[in-house]
C-alpha cells in the first residue's frame, strides 16, 4: 500500500491532480490517500470518484494560519497500515505505472545506501497550464527534473547573483538528474516528489510547527543524521507545476493564492523567523525533543558529505535576521 499525502491551500487544481494520480496507478488497490485542504468552504475539492476505504479528506477553513508542516504531519497522523508513503502537493501530475515504477526505482535506491535506508526524491520536470486547463508538458523551461549534489552554492534572487547556500534562504542549486539509468545520490529532500518507506515517518517526526521557507533544510538534515540516504532516479515519475500560474489566476498572478499575500501573511512571517531559529538550533546541535537530539558533530558529517558550508552550524541567536532571500519575502510588507 502506498499513502499518498498531498497537502492544499486554496488550490485550484487538487481535484486534477487525485484523479490523474489515481487514473495513471497500475495497481489502484495500493493507492491510499491523505489529503489536507485548506480552503473556502464553497471550494472544496469533489473527490467522492476515490472509493471510501481509499481516501481520508480533511477540509479546514482560511479562519487561522496553520502552516506547511502541520499540514504534512496531519496526513501521516492516520490509522492505516501502510508500506510507502508519497509526499506532493495540489499540483502534481503523473506518468503511467507511477506506483509501479516508484517502488522499482526506489528498490535500486536502497541497495545503494550504505545505510539501508533511503529517500528517492527529486523535483519533477515541470509542466504548464494551457487556457483550457489541460497540461503542457512541450512548451516548458525546465524539461529535466531536478536534484541537489551539492549545498554549497545557489542562485540569490536577492542578490541576483551565485552564492553561499544559507539553510532556510531560498533553495541550494538544482542539477538535471544524470540520465545514467541508475539513481544517483542526493543530499536534499524535495516535497515536490518524495517517496520512502513507511518507517521513514516514524523516524523523521514532522515538526507541525515549522514553516515553508525551513521545511526542507530541517527534514533533510534530520534524517540524514538518522540514517537515510538521499536519491534522485532519471526515470521519470511525474511532472510538477511550479509558479501556480492559472488559467484564470487574478492579478497580481499567482500570489493571491498563498499566504505570502493574504491576510494571513503577518502570521507566515512570525512563523517564518520563529522557524528560522528552530532551525539553526537544529543546525547547531542544540535543539532538543523528538525533532532534535542530534548531534552538532553528526551535522559536522552531513556538511562533509553534501558540501554544506560548515559554518552554519554555529550557534546563532539571530539567525531569523540573517540578510538573505527567504521565498516570497518581496511580498512580506
Amino acid at each position: 500500500m502506498i499513502l499518498v499525502s498531498i497537502i492544499s491551500y486554496k488550490e485550484r487544481d487538487l481535484l486534477g491532480t487525485v484523479k490523474d494520480c489515481w487514473e495513471k496507478a497500475k495497481n489502484k488497490d495500493e493507492i491510499y490517500f491523505s489529503i489536507v485542504e485548506e480552503h473556502y468552504p464553497d471550494k472544496y475539492s469533489d473527490l467522492s470518484f476515490i472509493p471510501e476505504n481509499q481516501i481520508r479528506y480533511e477540509k479546514y477553513d482560511l479562519s487561522k494560519y496553520r502552516g506547511i508542516l502541520w499540514a504534512r504531519e496531519r496526513t501521516v497522523d492516520i490509522d492505516v497500515e501502510y508500506d510507502y508513503v508519497l509526499f506532493i502537493c495540489g499540483h502534481t501530475r503523473f506518468v503511467g505505472g507511477w506506483d509501479q515504477n516508484s517502488i522499482v526505482e526506489y528498490n535500486k535506491a536502497k541497495l545503494k545506501s550504505d545505510t539501508g535506508k533511503a529517500v528517492l526524491t527529486f523535483c519533477p520536470v515541470e509542466f504548464k497550464y494551457n487556457l483550457d486547463w489541460t497540461i503542457n508538458t512541450t512548451d516548458i523551461e525546465r524539461k529535466h527534473s531536478l536534484y541537489s549534489p551539492r549545498l554549497d552554492f545557489t542562485w540569490n534572487p536577492k542578490t541576483q547573483s551565485m552564492g553561499d547556500y544559507t539553510p532556510g534562504y531560498w533553495f541550494p542549486q538544482g542539477h538535471p538528474i544524470p540520465s545514467n539509468g541508475d539513481v544517483t545520490e542526493n543530499y536534499w529532500i524535495h516535497f515536490t516528489w518524495c517517496f520512502s518507506e513507511a518507517n521513514f515517518v516514524k523516524e523523521v517526526p514532522f515538526d507541525p510547527s515549522m514553516n515553508f521557507n525551513g521545511e526542507e533544510p530541517y527534514i533533510t538534515v534530520q534524517a540524514w543524521c538518522r540514517g537515510w540516504r538521499m536519491f534522485a532516479t532519471p526515470v521519470q515519475l511525474g511532472y510538477h507545476h511550479f509558479a501556480r500560474l492559472y488559467p484564470d489566476s487574478p492579478k497580481p498572478k499567482h500570489w493571491t493564492d498563498s499566504t505570502y499575500t493574504d491576510d494571513k501573511r503577518k502570521d507566515h512571517w512570525k512563523n517564518s523567523e520563529e522557524s528560522m531559529i528552530k532551525l539553526n538550533l537544529l543546525l547547531s546541535g542544540n535543539l532538543k525533543g523528538i525533532y532534535g537530539d542530534i548531534t552538532k558533530d553528526q551535522v559536522l558529517d552531513f556538511c562533509k558529505a553534501s558540501g554544506l558550508n560548515e559554518k552554519w552550524t554555529e550557534y546563532n541567536p539571530d539567525y531569523d535576521k540573517i540578510d538573505g532571500y527567504q521565498h516570497m519575502m518581496n511580498f512580506k510588507d
